[in-house]
């Protein structure tokens, strides 16, 4: 079956000029379809694809990309790495004498194993000619294919999906997308018919790309071992090692789960990376959507000795129900350990549940309400010191004044939207008159602030918390402020830490009027060192008058980073030819 979409512009072929009447170009986007058959009860992940630049304009790379064989550089080009403005770009040219008909493209493919379900790009196809095709049955469409017709209103030899100016991927009315594919290649063709003059031409451009990755097979686990697995009950901080394999988009991360108690929802509780050995295998973090990255395989088909640690004092001492498995890149996931019952040991030295009861039942608290102010979470815009305040109250909202409370904190990791690691005692505030409470948190990262008061003095225990976020913090500075075209702009600082392992995301970004647009260096992305130090590089190649620049640099979250998305100070840079 050979499917198509394509625009009839214009006038008949045997109503064109004399010259035109043996001149025909095309700028095309097709997609070749390969049969691919699916088994209708596997569940298949998707993750998004990225190439060329992201919906926001960030530059990601093009991998999975291949220029047709033989193309010369004039016919074909990639600069997607200069910045907001760069493209994928294949251009057909006529010429005399004429030698026939001359197709160009640039060819996306997915990953063994896996097949494109749909796509969305921002495309500019300048045509001289009678049709645009949108073709997904082979490199050149075929002609007599019945066209779906697309708006009229981009009229006869007119710019196919340029609207606005570039980059084009600022504009909606560029992007073309289509679903319900199962494909493993995209060809961005553009043809030449009967061309026999150089002025006679087609081409197509790629500003922004984003293929749905489609991926049926869940990974292989194997020699699953670590006290997480063997252990009766559980303390502390824990592990499990595993093998794992994959056979389409690779092993991507390994997740624990638990339903607190054994009811209601299951819950993520921590998720460690293990394909991260390959720096592809890192989260694009594009939209919402869970599976984002820049490469059509972008992890590692199999990892020996993953690992991953659990601190079991992230639930209360009691039996719940836990679970670990791990997960490709598209989301297909596989148990490590099966869900099971999971009893949580109570600190040394505590009362068990079963010694509290009798003493409970001899003398029965009374029930209080303790409140912060701030609800569940809060934002703030630095890492300065913050206070927390509340009330404690009966329940008819009599203030309960002079009661001692223990603040506490943890790290609190905003990404995954958990807090780990042990409790850390702040100290103690007292309730005023109004059994109201101000409290002084010191600066620092990202934290989950607990206000606790045991059970004593014919009250109930009773504990509040908050989850307060903390924007990264960055230090910056210009090598040279001032520099020629031609020249780097040389970025070079500090990401504050504590750093997680493999480092940080930092990215440059640039001051247009009434936005900041991301600008690519000599990297896609960079990662920090260990300490958090970074260097980041832009070469000026089209300034050709004197101009002043607005740079920042950007950290991104990461699932083990306590921050969310921090930005550095404004660093002006100057330019001259």
């Amino acid at each position: 079956m050979s499917y198509s979409i394509g625009l009839q512009i214009g006038r008949r072929f045997g109503s064109l000029p004399p010259i035109r009447r043996f001149a025909t170009t095309q700028a095309a986007l097709i997609a070749l379809m390969l049969a691919l058959l699916w088994c209708g009860e596997a569940r298949a992940g998707t993750m998004y694809v990225y190439s060329c630049h992201g919906p926001s304009g960030l530059p990601v790379g093009t991998s999975g990309w291949a220029p047709m064989p033989g193309a010369s550089r004039s016919e074909v080009s990639n600069d997607c790495v200069s910045g907001p403005h760069g493209t994928l770009f294949a251009q057909a040219v006529g010429a005399q004498p004429f030698a026939g008909a001359k197709h160009i493209w640039w060819a996306f493919t997915a990953a063994r194993d896996t097949a494109i379900s749909g796509f969305s790009v921002s495309a500019c196809g300048k045509i001289d000619g009678t049709w645009v095709w949108i073709n997904w049955d082979r490199p050149v469409p075929k002609l007599n294919t019945s066209p779906v017709r697309l708006p009229e209103s981009l009229g006869i030899n007119s710019d196919i999906g340029c609207h606005g100016q570039p980059p084009y991927w600022t504009e909606s009315r560029n992007v073309v997308q289509r679903q319900g594919l199962a494909t493993s290649q995209l060809f961005f063709v553009a043809t030449c018919g009967l061309c026999d003059f150089d002025f006679l031409r087609g081409s197509i451009e790629v500003s922004s790309f984003r293929a749905d990755i489609r991926d049926d097979a869940a990974p292989i686990v194997s020699a699953v071992r670590g006290p997480l697995v063997t252990n009766v009950s559980h303390a502390g901080v824990e592990s499990v090692e595993f093998d794992a394999s994959d056979a389409g988009v690779g092993v991507y991360r390994a997740i624990v789960e638990a339903r607190i108690l054994g009811q209601g929802k299951w819950i993520e509780l921590a998720a460690t990376p293990i394909g991260s050995s390959r720096a592809s295998c890192i989260e694009a973090d594009m939209t919402a959507h869970r599976y984002e990255f820049d490469d059509p395989q972008p992890c590692p088909l199999a990892v020996s000795g993953a690992k991953l640690d659990f601190d079991a004092g992230l639930l209360p001492p009691a039996e719940h129900e836990l679970t670990v498995a791990v997960e490709d890149a598209t989301g297909n996931r596989t148990s490590v350990i099966t869900p099971r019952k999971f009893a949580v040991a109570a600190p040394a030295g505590s009362a068990s549940p079963a010694l509290a009861a009798p003493l409970a039942r001899a003398i029965t608290p009374r029930p209080v309400v303790l409140r912060i102010a701030d609800g569940s979470r809060r934002a703030l815009s630095s890492a300065e010191a913050f206070r927390v305040r509340g009330t404690l109250t009966e329940p008819d909202h009599r203030p309960l004044a002079g009661v001692s409370l223990t603040l506490r904190t943890r790290p609190f990791l905003p990404k995954p939207g958990v807090s780990t690691g042990s409790w850390a005692t702040v100290g103690n505030v007292i309730t005023g008159p109004d059994g109201k409470f101000d409290a002084r948190i010191p600066r620092g990262e990202s934290r989950t602030v607990q206000i606790t008061r045991d059970e004593a003095d014919g009250l109930i225990g009773v504990a509040a918390q908050v989850d307060v976020t903390v924007p990264a913090q960055l230090t910056a500075k210009a090598a040279s402020t001032r520099i020629r075209n031609g020249r780097s702009a040389v970025l070079t600082g500090l990401v504050a830490g504590p750093i997680p392992s493999g480092g940080v995301l930092v990215a440059l970004e640039v001051r247009e009027p009434g936005r900041w647009i991301p600008v690519a260096t000599t990297r896609r992305w960079v990662r920090t060192t260990a300490a958090g130090r970074f260097k980041l590089a832009y070469r000026f190649r089209r300034t050709f008058e004197p101009a002043t620049y607005r740079f920042r640099v950007v950290a991104a979250e990461d699932s083990a980073f306590p921050y969310t998305r921090g930005v550095s100070r404004t660093i002006t840079v100057r330019v001259r030819p």
